[in-house]
């Protein structure tokens, strides 16, 4: 009875597409959206430019340092 009830669920999801992989629409973003994004994001997290004294605060407080790499061009989108 449970293998049955298995085949008709399997099969009633098969059926109805909800097993199908779903369509994805990419959207373009512009150079302009990318640089406010950027910008948005900077202005919120207190970035540290000096290495040496982000190592000497983190080693204080026993904290992980969080390194972001950003490259691209912010003008042109990425």
């Amino acid at each position: 009875m449970l293998k049955k009830l298995t085949v008709v669920a399997f099969a009633v999801l098969l059926t109805t597409g909800a097993l199908h992989a779903q369509n994805v629409a990419y959207k373009t973003v512009t150079g302009d959206q990318v640089k406010l994004n950027v910008d948005k994001m900077m202005s919120k997290i207190n970035w540290s430019k000096d290495f040496n004294e982000l190592k000497k605060k983190a080693q204080a407080e026993k904290k992980m340092i969080f390194w972001v790499d950003i490259v691209g061009d912010i003008n042109g989108g990425l």
